[in-house]
């Protein structure tokens, strides 16, 4: 075993000192930023929805193109406190109450509670913003879950740059250091019958 010094020693003799540099866009994957980069304009440039969606009478909308003004927002964990008037908007989730309920529900049990304690983003159906579903039966209507993972996937199989290789290297080299350090902090006749982080004495 090696002492902690000595180790720490190893690790920054293998760890390479890297400079900064400006790169176009498209080269920057993989690296990691020097500074700080902050936007000076608004995103998105455009007024949209900061809310899961908008609950709105059917009657209302069926002139559409309409107009609604909004009455009012309902977060996490409330309720509405008054009934959704003609020509108002609200927002609006979603959810397969069978999820929520099953395998049981007390009858008393508040309905809020129970989709705040057990309400899980596989159990939303549909979801409204600004009157228009960005999910519906539980799938995205304006991105393709697949395509995207697709796409995320055919980016990571690109070849490992030069300071990566260098880093599985010296990952691989320091292990055995740190592997011999630890061993026995944790053998079975010193935790035993106790917790194992809580064994040591």
């Amino acid at each position: 075993m090696i002492p902690v010094e000595k180790a720490l020693e190893i690790v920054l003799a293998h760890t390479p000192s890297l400079g900064a540099e400006e790169v176009v866009l498209t080269e920057a994957l993989g690296r990691v930023l020097a500074e700080d980069v902050r936007s000076d304009v608004d995103m998105p440039p455009f007024d949209r929805s900061a809310m899961d969606g908008y609950a709105v009478r059917a009657g209302d909308t069926a002139g559409a193109p309409v107009v609604l003004e909004v009455m009012g927002q309902v977060r996490a964990g409330q309720v509405p406190d008054r009934p959704l008037e003609p020509g108002k908007a609200a927002d609006l989730v979603l959810m397969r109450w069978q999820q929520i309920a099953y395998p049981y529900l007390d009858q008393d049990a508040p309905v809020v509670d129970a989709v705040v304690r057990r309400g899980k983003a596989s159990g939303v159906e549909t979801v409204l913003v600004a009157g228009e579903p960005v999910l519906r039966d539980g799938r995205f209507t304006r991105v393709n879950k697949a395509d995207m993972l697709e796409a995320l996937a055919a980016s990571l199989r690109v070849p490992l740059e030069p300071a990566e290789e260098r880093r599985r290297r010296l990952a691989r080299d320091v292990f055995p250091h740190v592997k011999r350090f630890y061993d026995g902090w944790l053998d079975e006749p010193a935790r035993d019958p106790f917790y194992r982080p809580s064994s040591r004495h």
